[in-house]
């Protein structure tokens, strides 16, 4: 006599896919707040950026930087008032270095103090003072020394470039804004601020690539080199990651770091060598 076989889910079957689900939620649950607190870091480091910028402008058109917003009697210099303005203090004249005002800045009332907002038109959240306040609502601090206050720009400075968006890498913008090419394209740049980076790491790639390439062949030592390259760019971006979603540590704006640079791909072809 033939029966027909039920269908259906065993219990087997049915706790797998509970196990699942209840993994993949526990992970979106676990990362919500560390997603939230990089944005954080993240917008601290879009508003660094907007800051250094309006700094630079503010240098190249007045050849200093501002004086910070200061309050109280600072150093003896005067009273300095939280507004957001920049406070100065005009004490010499040029010819014979008498007390007056020559209308040139010889001096801040202090040198530490808040970002001078409204003197850089730096717009953003600000408290009652005028402060520019970071994303857990502090006010970013300023320092400039006298030999800061007053220097030559170099118009060329690489400060402010973002390198993240040019295709560095950086665990955050990774795994949460899915900038997927970044393991592959960091290993095409280099430091803009020191030559010697591309010269040592392309030295090295000469002496022990060059070695394998006549061993293996070209075809082979290129994906052997892109493998290395891509895989160091992966474990840059992922390692970071462990300790904090084992609760070994908190998050960090190391995460938001770019690194780049073709170390990776060239340590893996001096192994290979070794």
């Amino acid at each position: 006599m033939l029966t027909r076989r039920q269908t259906g889910f065993t219990l087997v079957e049915i706790a797998i896919v509970l196990l699942i689900v209840t993994i993949l939620l526990g992970y979106t649950v676990a990362m919500f707040p560390i997603q939230q607190e990089l944005k954080q870091y993240r917008k601290v480091d879009s508003e660094l950026d907007d800051i250094i910028g309006h700094l630079i402008g503010f240098a190249q058109v007045n050849g200093r930087l501002p004086c910070p917003d200061t309050i109280g009697n600072v150093n003896g210099l005067g009273i300095g008032i939280l507004d957001g303005a920049e406070d100065t203090d005009d004490r010499f004249d040029n010819t014979d270095a008498s007390l007056g005002a020559d209308g040139i800045i010889d001096a801040c009332k202090g040198y530490s103090g808040f970002i001078p907002t409204s003197t850089l038109g730096i717009n953003g959240d600000t408290d009652q003072n005028g402060n520019l306040l970071d994303p857990w609502g502090q006010p970013y601090r300023y320092i400039v020394s006298e030999f800061d206050q007053d220097f030559d720009v170099d118009a060329n400075s690489f400060a402010g470039i973002d390198l993240v968006r040019w295709g560095a890498v950086s665990p955050y913008t990774v795994w949460f804004q899915w900038e997927l090419w970044q393991p592959f394209t960091y290993m095409w740049m280099h430091s803009p601020n020191s030559i010697w980076h591309i010269v040592f790491n392309m030295f090295a790639l000469w002496m022990f690539g060059s070695a394998l390439a006549l061993a293996w062949g070209e075809e082979r030592f290129l994906k052997y080199y892109l493998y290395c390259g891509v895989g160091a760019g992966l474990l840059i971006a992922t390692v970071p990651w462990i300790p904090i979603l084992a609760g070994i540590s908190e998050v960090s704006p190391m995460l938001a770091t770019p690194t780049l640079g073709a170390s990776g791909a060239v340590m893996g072809c001096l192994l290979a060598y070794s």
